[in-house]
């Protein structure tokens, strides 16, 4: 990567930069590269090229000594363009085009009045103040057909579309489409916002939408109709909202350049943390959807996701007002959220709070044979609550299971698991001896080391129709045998399912045999979510999904609706899109960047120019 910088050309390799500076130690305003590798550069009163030294490096090599006198003291470089094998250097002055033989030189037909220009389908096009958008014609500039519609807008940008037609990005007046006999307003939903904002800069993305770089507000993010598909400031990330310029790299992650710096973005990428700067606070417990809303439990309250309002405002988590301490577990029951606090219990009703139990509660759960039914886990044991006509009412009590951390797990109707942190597992049996269920009749027993399950944390879910519990850090797995009321060992679970690496299950098996698994992370800091669907035949098939990214302690729930999953802990929450990176995230290949000969003599200093591709 290359970036014109105030003291020189700074180069980045992926792990070092360099910075080549001019014999005068000019600011650098512009640069362009040709297919070769080859770069270009002007600066302020110069400009010229870098070329490889004789030990692999980059130096600057000026153009001056090819020009008269008389057409030196140009002033700034203000954009260099690369157009087939000849490079163009815009100048206060004038306009200079290098064909790797000759210099040419012609001067602006209004000095001072011209701004920005771009080629077009092989042909310059300059916008000349007080005339409009003109078109160089062998050796002089004429008005381009149309171009009259723009002689009071500044063109900072331009970006060709399909069929044949240009997207002008101007400083105050928003966009335009030119088709090469007229200019006509492009209208989208941020009109008001970018002619405010002050366009500075525009940029064509892989996906078919593109970016619109401002001095005041960052970077929106717009479709071919006009949607704003997102936005990139200060808000999300970037460390101010004046950006200068901007370029993709080889997998579609966007550079940008800033007033105070140089940030990237990750625009393709199919994650999305949640963390304080969004608006959460404390880390994640649990969440749900209730009333089409994202709510999420943390360690400081119930946070509602509010949606984003392009341009204005980005998504953002807003805390609701009616919960001042720890929220431990939310469900959605019959039209209303229940939500386990340190506060205690209550439930959420449209927008109306109501306590249905004052005893601290950390975890909830619906029976799966009564819909009407619900358990919860609290300081005092657990509390079995039913509702009717909407009004919830205490059940039955069960106070002799007092158990930390726990979560809840019914595979089989009527068997309600309870895996915790160090105390075993502890087994309700709701079925009674004529075989029906009853859940106000439970029968309790905790499992341990002496009927085959090993100490550790302990978390279930449901696959191929049988508990699952998963121990220790390292999830080892364990199935429970019913005739004999012991545990044991289940290391065929990965292979059953097709993989050589150990994965375990994060979310159920639905009820078609789909479920999510995430492999366990491998010595190279690799790590995957995996969806894995059962074919007709019985076999399964499975996707994978690099996760590699994704922070350590976001794994102590996971969450799935509509082709997202979502991953909360103590580092934040992540949102993961079910879609697979378009390329390998290395972004750099490795080049040999120096050798030094018995620690001292410089024998190779770099690769030069590097092709790009």
């Amino acid at each position: 990567m290359l970036f014109a910088n105030g003291n020189g050309v700074m180069t980045f390799d992926g792990k070092a930069w360099k910075l080549i500076e001019t014999p005068t130690h000019s600011v650098i305003r512009s640069i362009a590269m040709d297919s070769a590798g080859k770069v270009y550069v002007g600066a302020l009163d110069d400009f010229g090229y870098l070329k490889k030294t004789n030990t692999g490096g980059l130096t600057y090599e000026s153009f001056l000594p090819l020009l008269t006198k008389e057409h030196q003291g140009f002033g700034n470089v203000w954009t260099t363009h690369v157009n087939g094998s000849s490079a163009w250097f815009e100048t206060e002055g004038g306009l200079f085009c290098w064909n790797g033989e000759r210099m040419t030189f012609w001067t602006w037909p209004q000095p001072g009045a011209w701004h920005k220009g771009f080629f077009w389908r092989d042909e310059l096009f300059v916008c000349e103040e007080g005339t409009g958008l003109m078109r160089f014609e062998t050796d002089h500039f004429e008005l381009a057909p149309g171009g009259a519609a723009v002689k009071k807008i500044r063109i900072y940008s331009a970006l060709p579309l399909a069929d044949n037609r240009l997207l002008l990005a101007t400083k105050f007046d928003g966009l335009f489409i030119y088709d090469g006999k007229e200019i006509k307003p492009f209208k989208t939903r941020a009109d008001e916002f970018l002619k405010k904002k002050q366009i500075y800069t525009a940029l064509m993305l892989a996906d078919s939408t593109f970016a619109i770089g401002t001095k005041t507000a960052g970077i929106a993010i717009l479709d071919l109709k006009g949607n704003v598909r997102s936005m990139i400031s200060t808000e999300n990330g970037l460390n101010i909202n004046s950006v200068t310029a901007m370029t993709t790299d080889n997998v579609g992650d966007l550079w940008i350049c800033l007033d105070d710096g140089i940030s990237r973005f990750e625009i393709g990428t199919p994650l999305r943390l949640y963390a304080e700067q969004m608006g959460l606070q404390g880390p994640p417990n649990a969440m749900t959807r209730y009333n089409g809303k994202i709510y999420v439990a943390t360690g400081l309250g119930l946070f509602e996701l509010q949606p984003a309002a392009f341009p204005d405002r980005l998504a953002f988590f807003k805390k609701v007002s009616n919960i001042n301490s720890s929220v431990w577990d939310v469900l959605e029951v019959d039209n209303g959220m229940l939500i386990a606090s340190n506060e205690g219990l209550f439930e959420m009703r449209g927008s109306q709070f109501k306590k249905l139990d004052d005893t601290p509660s950390f975890s909830l759960h619906r029976f799966k044979g009564d819909r009407s039914r619900i358990l919860v886990a609290h300081d005092a044991g657990l509390l079995s609550m039913k509702i009717k006509n909407g009004v919830w009412s205490k059940a039955s009590e069960i106070k002799e299971v007092k158990l930390d951390n726990i979560r809840f797990n019914e595979t089989i109707t009527g068997k309600v698991w309870i895996g915790t942190f160090s105390q075993g597992a502890t087994l309700l049996s709701f079925t009674q001896p004529d075989g029906l269920i009853n859940y106000d009749k439970p029968s309790i027993r905790t499992f341990g080391p002496d009927d085959g399950l090993e100490e550790g944390y302990i978390k279930l879910n449901s696959v191929d129709n049988e508990e699952l519990f998963r121990v220790g850090s390292g999830s080892k797995h364990f199935r429970f045998d019913y005739t004999t009321n012991r545990f044991y060992h289940d290391s065929t679970f990965s292979k059953r399912h097709g993989f050589d690496t150990h994965i375990f299950p994060i979310l159920n098996e639905d009820a078609s045999g789909r479920f999510v698994a995430k492999m366990k992370k491998t010595p190279d800091g690799r790590k995957e979510v995996i969806v894995i669907t059962r074919n007709s035949s019985g076999s399964y098939h499975s996707q994978r999904f690099n996760t590699s990214r994704i922070l350590e302690s976001t794994g102590v729930f996971n969450y799935e609706e509509d082709g997202v999953l979502w991953h909360g802990g103590s580092d934040g929450l992540v949102r993961q899109e079910y879609k697979t990176a378009r390329v390998d995230r290395a972004l750099f290949k490795a080049y040999l960047n120096k050798v030094l000969l018995l620690g001292d003599t410089m024998f190779y200093n770099g690769t030069g120019s590097v092709p790009q591709n």
